[in-house]
């Protein structure tokens, strides 16, 4: 993050509360464009982060970043709750049963 960058978010607790600072970049004729590097470090991104852009009503449109982890994501999820493990002659037997169902529907 810039010095000015760093100053503003200090001097400024709401993010909307920070003076507007106009960056440009160029579209190429592949539809693709550089993001400005104070714009990356305001974002908080690197390489292969999701951007999201949003158009509004009135035209202009809204960029923001995913920052969702698959980490993250995961610890939002209730815990699971402890199964219980089955002993092996439980899971021979359920194996058995259900070769016998098999093979009887097979024959019918």
């Amino acid at each position: 993050m810039t010095k000015t960058t760093s100053l503003l978010r200090d001097r400024f607790t709401e993010s909307w509360l920070i003076p507007c600072v106009s960056h440009t970049s160029t579209l190429t004729s592949k539809n693709q464009t550089t993001i400005p590097k104070a714009i990356v470090e305001a974002l908080g991104v690197k390489p292969s982060a999701v951007l999201c852009y949003e158009v509004e009503p009135d035209g202009s449109v809204r960029l923001t970043a995913k920052s969702a982890t698959f980490a993250g994501l995961a610890s939002s999820f209730p815990p699971r709750q402890p199964t219980k493990t089955a002993k092996l002659e439980e899971i021979r037997a359920a194996v058995r049963a259900t070769a016998v169902r098999k093979f009887s529907q097979a024959g019918q």
